[in-house]
């Protein structure tokens, strides 16, 4: 909220929804995510992981 609020286009932010938090189940999911996403966190974005599906959205927030 705060980057939206505040117009920043950094840094980048990654939220994790998912109904399991086991480490292994966590690590997996950010690892499956990586190459989709990380070119646009150096850019500045604001992902949401859930347990099927990626939401990007790129910073500044409108």
């Amino acid at each position: 909220m705060l980057l939206a609020v505040g117009g920043y286009n950094q840094p980048s932010l990654i939220t994790l929804r998912l109904s399991f938090t086991d480490p292994e189940v966590v690590t997996r999911k950010i690892l499956e995510a990586l190459p989709q996403i990380e070119e646009i966190l150096t850019q500045g974005a604001a992902v949401t992981i859930d347990d099927d599906n990626i939401r990007i959205r790129k910073l500044p927030m409108k």
